[in-house]
């Protein structure tokens, strides 16, 4: 919780920092629609696990300034992590997140965002012991602060870290021969996620 309060804390200072840079972004390349391609590492806290992710990320803007950048930015990864809790695998699959995105200039070619949203997680249950084999999805927050650097006019990179406070869930499923149904508590305190990728506007 400090970590995450401390994140937000900074993240905030540095825009209101950044937005008083009369920096003017000359090639334009934050402009309008934007994809990008991204890799990265997740680590969630309750049981110290970590994992990798792939996939996509693609951004709107809703109202443009010299210095600051305001829209919506879709998110879909493949994820790759695994953990075990009550003798059962916790595999995760996929996340969906939609971020309410700031952004302000730092200079001509340095974006720095801060965005906040909600994210969806997709977890597999299976056990051979208690006869599970399901999937459910954790729902949360989801915020995070990320640099995008502009290479040319239609071609950036980016780097940031996320984190996503899923809460706790618990997942009703039933057995692989339907007789009874069983209750897997599955406590998420919170997931990070460390993104880099190359992006393009269109």
């Amino acid at each position: 919780m400090r970590n995450t309060i401390t994140v937000t804390l900074c993240s905030i200072m540095l825009l209101f920092a950044s937005s008083s840079s009369h920096a003017q972004n000359k090639n334009k390349v934050f402009d309008g629609f934007l994809v990008s391609v991204v890799g990265g590492s997740l680590s969630e806290e309750k049981d110290g696990e970590s994992g990798s992710l792939g996939g996509a990320i693609s951004y709107g803007a809703l109202l443009k300034d010299p210095k600051i950048y305001l829209g919506l930015e879709f998110r879909g990864m493949k994820e790759f992590l695994s953990t075990t809790r009550l003798a059962t695998d916790l595999d995760y699959d996929y996340s969906l997140a939609i971020h309410a995105r700031f952004g302000s200039l730092v200079n001509e070619n340095l974006l720095w965002i801060f965005a906040l949203g909600y994210e969806r997680v997709s977890v597999d249950y299976e056990s051979t012991v208690l006869n599970i084999d399901d999937s459910h999805s954790v729902n949360g927050f989801s915020f995070g602060t990320e640099f995008l650097y502009a290479m040319d006019n239609s071609l950036f990179t980016r780097f940031g870290y996320y984190i996503n406070i899923g809460g706790q869930d618990t997942a009703r499923t039933t057995t692989l021969d339907g007789r009874y149904r069983v209750e897997l508590d599955a406590d998420y305190d919170a997931v990070h996620r460390l993104l880099f990728g190359v992006g393009f506007k269109f």
